[in-house]
């Protein structure tokens, strides 16, 4: 499944990849309720507690590219997103009759877009240190975001639409496992 969790100040689409094993996409509200009482000790007796989270997938959450010059993230974000949805691998089906995946592929659109328009024009798949690819411009440095924000430094401060984006998934889906994934 696929959800948009919030634009960029340039319009860009944040999307969340949903993957998991069947059964637990047509349980997907049931899964967010468990992980709420799960949340909050002062609804859920240890009991229930137990209870719930041997019924309730892990929930993953892996969020790529927060600098948009760092391609290799959003790369793995497509590779990983693969893997899950076209493999048969026994291991694979574990993974995904256990977990829940949710995959945010560009946590900055916005940098990722800037820098990639530029690479793809100027680049020739040389190592040389002198290579213009290796020296990406100030103007179009692709770390930032449209407000030349370092996303990496506004999580607590959720200063802009692509934070309080994925902070909004954090409190929906209450994820047992995030990662931040970088190139």
């Amino acid at each position: 499944r696929s959800e948009v969790i919030g634009r960029t100040v340039e319009g860009k689409v944040m999307r969340l990849l949903i993957i998991s094993a069947p059964e637990n996409l047509a349980r997907l509200d049931e899964i967010r309720d468990n992980l709420a009482r799960l949340a909050d000790p002062r609804r859920t007796t240890a009991a229930e507690a137990r209870a719930l989270a041997e019924r309730t997938p892990v929930t993953v959450v892996l969020t790529h590219s927060v600098h948009g010059n760092e391609p290799a993230g959003f790369e793995a974000s497509m590779q990983t997103a693969y893997q899950l949805l076209a493999s048969d691998e026994p291991a694979t089906l574990e993974i995904l009759r256990n977990v829940v995946v949710l995959i945010n592929p560009s946590q900055n659109p916005d940098g990722h877009e800037r820098f990639a328009a530029w690479s793809n024009s100027v680049a020739t798949g040389t190592d040389d240190p002198a290579a213009v690819e290796q020296t990406e411009p100030w103007a179009i440095w692709g770390r930032f975001n449209h407000y030349r924000f370092d996303m990496n430094r506004d999580l607590l401060a959720q200063s802009q639409a692509e934070s309080k984006a994925l902070a909004a998934v954090y409190v929906r889906w209450r994820p047992q496992v995030v990662a931040d994934l970088h190139s």
